[in-house]
């Protein structure tokens, strides 16, 4: 039997599965986590009957382009059945889709069930088909026709799958539902050329029969009608979509100008707060001048440095902050007085400490205090109250030395003394079972304790504070003590101001650029020949 088609009705058969195929990857876009499970359910359910019906009706238009040289009508119910069929292998897909394909078997599975359901729809409609013929088919192209169904189905599910994640994709978009339409397509023609028709005489059965135009009106009105449904539909969302989104964008420049507000209103109390750090660092910067200048006012002056027989240098310079570096020189009734000492921390407290501390141990020698136990005990209680009333928890390191008669005495706790001999040779004395931490208790008497040292013509004594050997290099390189008594020991035959410059270059080749965190302060003495010794004798002799 000579088999025809019209070529307009195959056209639009396929323009009907490229539009199905499009608005069902439209639907599945809807199915994402943030519509929450019911709308994803809804949409599930919408996406099946829109698709089902999308093919279901690409295969009843195509039916109509395929023309017998006899009359063609359909059997109702096995038509409405083809339709569901069509709308289960949809349904199979969308619900796949839904639950994600966590292998690939999974995948392999859902394509199998998807071209097994559409070419179930394709030859139940088929088979309600009725003509006065016999339908034969060729089972080799049937099996190739499901293959195209199962193959097409696997590629649409991948294609819908990476669509899901990447909605933008606009072409890949139109590309997806011209090979879902085309596969869809295929699949049908590639069907209908299995089957062959052999005309027969006898009349057929008497069964519910829709005829061709009916069949017509009936696949396009119902096509039109569910795909514009669709349509409608996702248009809907997009547009609650976007009226979520704007009312999301609106609460946002709400908040924002709350934000706004709330940052103004912060940047007003920063400005004012910073207007009084300027004034609080104006005014404190002033005070700290002033405890500068009075720190350096105190020092002893080049004049008292000059005592017969020995030849002494002093430096000190306070770091950006003021510091508590302590030195003096003392020369009363043949006794000469070396004291040094460091306030800990930095700033105003540690800058007055200093100050109270130099006028007890002014005080102290002005009364003839010789007993080293005495001498700590008395300045500490005074420290120790006045640091209580401050309400601070600065403390005080400090040793005194007294020199006479070629022989020194060293009490109180502070870095190591250190003696040079004659040729450069270092003895370096450990102070700490010397004393304890000035201002730290009341009673320190049972700490105190004191050691004498004779020193020859030539021999010296070189005090220092920690600024000097916890000095840092750009690589963080402490200077060391180490590094100072080389220092000392290879200029000790320099003099006394030239020894302590020999050190204090060394040290600033040592930090560089670097910034000076701390104060430095070093004392140098040394004994160049009989003097002070020959004068008063009777507090000298305390120290032998």
């Amino acid at each position: 039997m000579v088999v025809k088609y019209d070529f307009l009705l195959v056209i639009f058969s396929i323009v009907i599965a490229i539009f199905a195929s499009y608005t069902t990857l439209e639907l599945t876009g809807r199915m994402t986590p943030k519509n929450g499970k019911n709308i994803r359910c809804c949409w599930l359910i919408g996406g099946s009957l829109t698709m089902g019906t999308g093919i279901w009706a690409m295969h009843f238009i195509a039916m109509l382009a395929y023309h017998l040289p006899v009359s063609t009508g359909y059997d109702f119910p096995i038509v409405i059945l083809s339709w569901v069929a069509a709308v289960i292998a949809s349904g199979i897909a969308f619900y796949s889709l839904h639950r994600g394909f966590t292998h690939w078997f999974s995948l392999l599975i859902s394509g199998m069930l998807m071209g097994a359901g559409i070419g179930s729809m394709h030859y139940i409609g088929m088979a309600a088909m009725r003509v006065p013929a016999e339908m034969h088919y060729n089972y080799w192209i049937v099996a190739l026709s499901v293959l195209v169904a199962v193959t097409g189905s696997i590629a649409a599910l991948l294609i819908v799958e990476y669509l899901q994640t990447n909605p933008e994709r606009e072409l890949l978009k139109l590309g997806g539902a011209a090979l879902m339409g085309g596969v869809i397509s295929g699949m049908h023609y590639t069907g209908m050329a299995a089957a062959t028709f052999t005309e027969i005489d006898h009349a057929m059965a008497s069964l519910p029969i829709l005829e061709s135009s009916t069949l017509e009106y009936m696949t396009g009105l119902v096509s039109i009608l569910i795909l514009g449904i669709a349509i409608l539909a996702s248009l809907n969302d997009q547009k609650r979509e976007l009226l979520f989104t704007i009312l999301q964008l609106r609460q946002t420049r709400t908040r924002l100008k709350e934000r706004t507000t709330d940052l103004a209103t912060a940047n007003e109390a920063i400005v004012a707060l910073n207007e009084k750090l300027k004034e609080d660092n104006l005014r404190m910067a002033a005070e700290l001048d002033i405890v500068r200048q009075m720190q350096q006012m105190i020092l002893p002056n080049p004049e008292e440095l000059e005592i017969e027989g020995l030849d002494i240098a002093g430096y000190m310079e306070a770091a950006d902050e003021v510091g508590g570096d302590y030195y003096d020189v003392l020369n009363t009734d043949g006794v000469v007085t070396l004291g040094i000492g460091d306030v800990t921390g930095h700033g105003l407290e540690s800058g007055i400490l200093m100050l109270m501390a130099q006028t007890a141990v002014r005080t102290l020698k002005e009364i003839h205090e010789t007993d080293p136990v005495q001498f700590l005990d008395a300045l500490n209680r005074t420290l120790y109250k006045n640091v209580q009333r401050m309400n601070s928890d600065k403390t005080l390191t400090l040793a005194i030395l007294n020199y006479s008669q070629g022989r020194v005495s060293i009490s109180g706790q502070h870095e190591e003394t250190i003696i040079v001999r004659l040729g450069g040779e270092i003895e370096r004395i450990d102070t700490m079972d010397l004393g304890f931490p000035i201002a730290l208790d009341d009673d320190i008497a049972e700490f105190i304790s004191h050691i004498s040292i004779e020193l020859q013509l030539g021999d010296g004594i070189v005090l220092y504070t920690d600024g000097i050997p916890e000095a840092k290099d750009i690589n963080k390189k402490l200077y060391g003590v180490e590094q100072m008594c080389e220092v000392i020991s290879q200029n000790w035959h320099l003099s006394a101001p030239e020894i302590k410059q020999a050190v204090i270059d060394d040290l600033r080749r040592h930090i560089g650029s670097q910034k000076v965190l701390d104060d430095i302060t070093l004392l140098v003495v040394k004994r160049i020949q009989l003097g002070v010794e020959k004068k008063s004798q009777p507090q000298a002799a305390a120290l032998v």
